[in-house]
């Protein structure tokens, strides 16, 4: 009889997001806390470009039996200090293949 293999249940997955612009970084998180009306994001920057975007997650995240978790050294309020301007990012110019 066929036995079901599961992953052990210690298993924690990194979830990260590349970076479009340059294909080599990651973004991590800032700690810069943006609030709108109906949403909360935070500011991550590419570690090898220094692209900046905005996600309504902290990444890295970690993912544990199905539930994501967010670090929350990365969350910490304190020390945010005023955002930067959008005026001053540089667009991204993703080239297609």
């Amino acid at each position: 009889m066929p036995v079901l293999k599961r992953p052990p249940t210690d298993t924690v997955t990194v979830l990260e997001f590349g970076c479009d612009c340059c294909k080599k970084g990651v973004f991590r998180a800032t700690g810069v806390e943006s609030v709108g009306p109906s949403l909360r994001t935070w500011l991550h920057q590419c570690t090898y470009c220094g692209e900046k975007a905005y996600f309504t997650g902290i990444y890295p995240m970690l993912e544990y039996i199905g539930k994501k978790f967010m670090l929350m050294d990365k969350a910490n309020r304190s020390n945010n200090g005023p955002l930067p301007s959008l005026h001053s990012y540089k667009p991204c110019r993703i080239e297609q293949d």
